[in-house]
């Protein structure tokens, strides 16, 4: 930008633009006086029209800009600051005025003396800037529209009828024009504290190309900029093709200071663009609404970036179950497709490789009664436990009163491991844990197992690390209780907040990556308990029937995610010994039982993968084919 700063600052050049500018707005004064004389000597008779009175203000606005701009280097130094102001922008709200013929003159002349009064009284440069340009480019599209269909559609063909459509159909797309510009502008300014949009700061005409004109990869370039450090994360975006700074105004401490002296700042570049950064929101918006438009939004999303088909099943969609043929240990997995769950699921499946977001368990108990094990349940209070329900209960709620459209397969167990399924130990664990708060301290962490294997782009950890912090800011409470015990437990420290848990990582000579890989252990108490997710209570469940056998001590069921669990062989592989509802009428005969849901579930890679020693701990999972080495 040296060029334009040398063309702003010179003197000459902005003079010559200011006094153009003056003989131009002094010949449009001199051509509405004229005018107006015309007017009164045809309709001397009439009064003050509309007409009349647009035109003498015309007069006015003209005048008074031509004698600012011809005499504009007494006008930038006039004293108070309100006099300049008010020759300044006096003229435009007259303008807008004139234009909507003068619907909203006493508003904006209120509103603009409001603003000259806190100029006055603070000097404030920020309420100065304040301009209702964009509501007078709507009121121009509005009423002049209106007007414009209302001359168009006069059954009467006037003299010079279509040259005045034309007119005003020009005024109208000129006016709209111009205060989308100055509403662009103005809003570059209150993000730039170096940019100035006042005209007497530079000339007019390169006020424009000031703003606009750039190196830009396109003109909706638009590069956000993340700038964050564990104590703080800011961020910016910019326009301009030009040098930037960002000032850290103050350090919050010591730490923060000594943390950035020797690790620096991570920045990060957000390269989507102006519209690629809608485009974005627009695909992750409503993804956590609870509607039609949410759910075709989800099945999309898991299309496009996992390769997801949701194919449609014929009628009837939900399956006529004799609960007599399921077992205790099979495996119920859920895919909810529509909500604030359904959203978060479907983040869960894209990170993960999961093509289900949920899972619960069969159990019956001593009297041969079916229940499901779920932690993900909802209770009266609202709050999201480790529940123990019966069948009936559990399968009428997800018939008539889940409304995330969920989708249900049923994973019946191998019949040898049926065999061997310890009913009792199972039942026991399950009970132990029932009314404990849902495992969101391992939640993460069963998904993170490598460095940069696990993050689809443009995720890493050092962005995961600035999520984390602009979250603990926040939501400290919420922030605490998903990672600041689960961060301390795996660096062996003790009630670290998690920007000393980035300094003390440093410290060591590590990073939160290698940090985030750490495993979780089955065997840590939190505060509040044993953390189990969804699919850890499950595993636990399988580990106390003994389905791991010797490998369970080695075994850590908080590794696992849902694709993890259903990969598992442990599921029955001769279709002959499925229940006889599984998949009734449906025209694909699937390996499991897909008992509701109008589209046919997918599970990549189900029941191939025997146990082993430390399963899971080490696993990639980049989309879109999530592919994983054996025994990681």
């Amino acid at each position: 930008m040296a060029k334009s700063d040398e063309f702003n600052d010179s003197v000459q050049l902005n003079d010559g633009f200011f006094f153009t500018l003056s003989v131009a707005y002094a010949l449009l004064t001199a051509v509405s006086m004229i005018q107006i004389i015309r007017i009164q000597s045809r309709l001397r008779h009439h009064g003050w029209t509309t007409q009349k009175v647009f035109v003498l203000l015309n007069i006015f606005v003209n005048g008074v800009r031509a004698a600012v701009f011809g005499f504009h280097m007494f006008v930038a130094v006039l004293k108070p600051r309100v006099l300049t102001s008010m020759l300044v922008d006096l003229p435009g709200l007259l303008f807008c005025s004139t234009y909507t013929l003068l619907v909203v003159i006493w508003a904006e002349i209120w509103y603009q003396v409001l603003i000259w009064i806190s100029v006055w009284l603070f000097d404030s440069s920020f309420v100065g800037s304040m301009n209702q340009v964009f509501v007078a480019a709507s009121g121009f599209m509005l009423f002049g529209g209106r007007l414009y269909m209302m001359m168009f559609n006069i059954p009467v063909e006037s003299r010079g009828r279509l040259q005045k459509l034309i007119e005003l159909i020009s005024v109208i797309a000129i006016c709209v024009t111009s205060f989308l510009i100055r509403c662009t502008t103005a809003a570059v300014s209150a993000f730039q504290a170096d940019a100035s949009r006042k005209v007497l700061d530079h000339s007019t005409t390169f006020d424009l190309i000031y703003y606009m004109v750039s190196k830009a990869h396109s003109w909706t370039c638009m590069d956000i900029y993340v700038f964050a450090t564990p104590y703080r994360a800011t961020w910016d975006y910019y326009f301009l093709s030009r040098e930037h700074t960002v000032d850290f105004k103050e350090w919050t401490g010591k730490e923060e200071y000594e943390y950035v002296k020797n690790q620096g700042v991570s920045i990060f570049l957000l390269q989507a663009g102006m519209l690629g950064t809608l485009q974005a929101l627009w695909e992750v918006f409503p993804l956590f609404t609870n509607s039609r438009w949410g759910e075709k939004t989800n099945l999309a999303f898991l299309k496009k970036h996992m390769g997801a088909s949701f194919d449609e099943r014929p009628q009837p969609w939900v399956t006529n179950i004799t609960a007599d043929e399921i077992h205790s240990g099979d495996f119920l997995a859920i895919s909810k497709i529509r909500g604030l769950w359904g959203g978060f699921e479907t983040m869960e499946k894209w990170v993960t490789g999961s093509f289900a977001g949920h899972s619960a368990v069969c159990l019956r108990d001593s009297d041969g009664k079916l229940w499901v094990a779920e932690s993900g349940h909802d209770n009266e209070q609202g709050e999201t436990v480790v529940a123990m329900l019966p069948w009936e209960e559990w399968w009428e709620f997800e018939l008539t009163k889940d409304d995330t459209n969920p989708h249900i397969a049923l994973l019946p167990l191998h019949s040898d491991l049926r065999a061997k399924f310890n009913e009792t130990a199972a039942w026991e664990y399950a009970r132990s844990m029932e009314g404990l708060p849902y495992g969101y301290h391992n939640l993460v962490f069963s998904w993170i197992d490598t460095v940069d294997k696990n993050y689809p782009p443009p995720l890493d950890g050092n962005l995961v690390a600035s999520v984390m912090t602009i979250w603990n800011q926040m939501q400290p409470a919420y922030a605490a209780k998903v990672w600041k015990e689960a961060l301390n437990r795996r660096l062996g420290t003790t009630d670290l907040d998690l920007p000393e848990i980035l300094v003390e990582v440093a410290k060591r000579g590590s990073s939160f990556e290698q940090l985030l890989t750490v495993p979780e252990e089955d065997d840590w108490i939190y505060e509040d308990g044993a953390s189990l997710s969804c699919i850890a209570y499950i595993l636990q469940i399988y580990k106390a029937a003994g389905l791991f056998g010797p490998l369970s001590s080695s075994i850590q069921a908080t590794e696992f995610t849902i694709k993890d669990a259903y990969s598992l062989k442990f599921f029955e592989t001769n279709t002959s010994r499925l229940p006889s509802w599984c998949n009734d009428g449906d025209n694909v005969k699937l390996p499991f039982c897909q008992i509701l849901g109008k589209y046919r579930m997918e599970l990549p890679g189900y029941n191939t993968i025997d146990p082993y020693p430390h399963m899971n701990e080490k696993c990639p999972s980049l989309p879109p084919n999530y592919y994983r080495p054996e025994y990681c």
